[in-house]
């Protein structure tokens, strides 16, 4: 083969691996980037932070006891302080539910960004307790979704709560939410294998 000859085959192969790489293809041994690491998800997952909040004895608007139990390090993104979160019920001074004297559990937050909060109930009446929210699991971070309401409290919404349903005088809940770049598991269209539902995994 002539020297020119060599080197029209070699622009003819040149140009061939070219069209192939244009299309898509790719050689053996290599890998495609769109398709690395499937096997193994890497997005962050912390669990949810939760308030405990109960009222007995018949009273009604703030909750008798509050117990917040926060992530542990290596949560991911902004949380808001559990103290910005406020949790009424049966309220009196919100006329605008049943003028004032609703049988309803009412959330609002001080917080400077909207917030996802989920809610269960616990405790010894949870069974018996009237609510439009389900009861917990004996380990709340193990509650699935049909078990919780959700809702999106938006910021500074202290003025202007919402409602998360009916709910009976004496009342054990547990109120879940996560930081401003995490979702409840529960609620991803493709859940992180091996952790909890109401954990926090990154977006």
């Amino acid at each position: 083969m002539t020297f020119a000859a060599r080197a029209t085959r070699n622009t003819e192969v040149a140009a061939a691996m070219f069209l192939l790489a244009s299309a898509g293809c790719i050689a053996s041994g290599t890998t495609d980037p769109g398709t690395a690491n499937t096997g193994t998800d890497n997005r962050i997952a912390f669990p949810a932070y939760r308030i405990n909040a109960s009222w007995s004895a018949g009273k009604t608007g703030l909750p008798s006891t509050t117990v917040p139990t926060p992530p542990p390090n290596g949560s991911f993104g902004t949380i808001c302080a559990p103290s910005t979160i406020v949790a009424e019920n049966h309220p009196t001074q919100y006329p605008a539910f049943a003028n004032g004297g609703a049988a309803l559990l009412l959330v609002g937050s001080s917080c400077t960004s909207p917030v996802y909060i989920a809610i269960c109930r616990t405790g010894v009446n949870a069974a018996t307790q009237v609510s439009s929210f389900g009861k917990c699991a004996d380990d709340p971070r193990l509650t699935e979704v049909a078990n919780v309401a959700i809702l999106r409290i938006g910021s500074a919404t202290t003025t202007r709560p919402l409602s998360f349903g009916e709910t009976s005088t004496a009342l054990d809940v547990v109120l879940f939410f996560c930081s401003n770049e995490t979702d409840f598991n529960f609620s991803l269209s493709k859940p992180k294998p091996g952790v909890a539902p109401t954990d926090c995994v990154e977006r």
